[in-house]
């Protein structure tokens, strides 16, 4: 996440994922941490219900130099993750060009949606393998499948639209955003089908959202973590209502900004 600070985070029993990161409590709202490779060799905080770890180092297939040790804080198995998302485009190095599968992407067509849902597929895959591998060098025996997983939607990475320079071709409207939700589908369709995460959800805010897939209800299985910015824990917690959220599916997460680690 592009903010790069440690945030306080209030949840309220919804759906399964407070369960999953606070089993201590059954009612009463509950605080933790999210933290990343911003807070690489830092002290980090000893009390906290839970705490998510970033997997990469701030876009996809990037990866965070301190995972194994952030995994260790946040009590191995115990810990959530979260991974970057995006949607560059063809111009991406890493643009999936004649892959057949999950989705047809043929050169002649690089910029249909099968080709944004397999960039997405495959961002997704090689952060799950990241998770993976720092399983096996923690000489954890589980899979990381077990835990909670979040999609992070932000509009510090890339997508198409015309608020990215970068992303070429140029596209607005609808054929930008169909592209985005196609990126978003690709990442869950592995997380959820492929590596078999049962307690996924999305990070983003209502605005982002609207930005970089034009409000889409396509993903309202998926519970909403809604970022609140500069707040108070009061704020945070009052935010958690379990309403609908930007997904369509409850809100089961909110974060404030908080101190910035030394």
């Amino acid at each position: 996440m592009k903010r790069r600070f440690l945030k306080v985070l209030a949840a309220i029993l919804a759906a399964g994922l407070l369960t999953a990161a606070s089993p201590a409590s059954a009612i009463e709202p509950t605080s933790g941490y999210d933290i990343s490779y911003p807070q690489c060799n830092s002290v980090l905080p000893t009390d906290g219900a839970f705490k998510i770890v970033g997997i990469n180092g701030g876009l996809v297939y990037s990866g965070n130099p301190c995972l194994d040790e952030q995994i260790t804080w946040a009590g191995g198995t115990a810990a959530q993750f979260y991974i970057n998302t995006g949607n560059l485009g063809p111009s991406s190095s890493y643009w999936p060009l004649d892959q057949t599968t999950p989705m047809l992407c043929e050169s002649a067509d690089a910029d249909s949606t099968g080709c944004a849902f397999n960039y997405g597929y495959n961002a997704a895959k090689d952060s799950y393998q990241r998770a993976v591998d720092a399983y096996a060098r923690l000489g954890i025996t589980t899979s990381p499948a077990l835990t909670t997983w979040w999609l992070d939607v932000e509009t510090s990475n890339s997508w198409r639209g015309a608020d990215w320079a970068e992303s070429t071709p140029a596209l607005t409207g609808t054929e930008a955003t169909s592209r985005n939700v196609a990126s978003i589908a690709g990442a869950t369709h592995y997380l959820q089908s492929v590596a078999n995460i049962s307690k996924l959800g999305v990070y983003s805010t209502p605005y982002q959202w609207s930005v970089i897939t034009g409000g889409s209800k396509l993903f309202s299985d998926l519970v909403s973590w809604h970022a609140l910015g500069e707040s108070t824990h009061q704020a945070a917690t009052d935010a958690c209502t379990g309403a609908s959220g930007f997904t369509g599916a409850p809100i089961v997460m909110t974060d404030r900004k908080s101190t910035r680690l030394n």
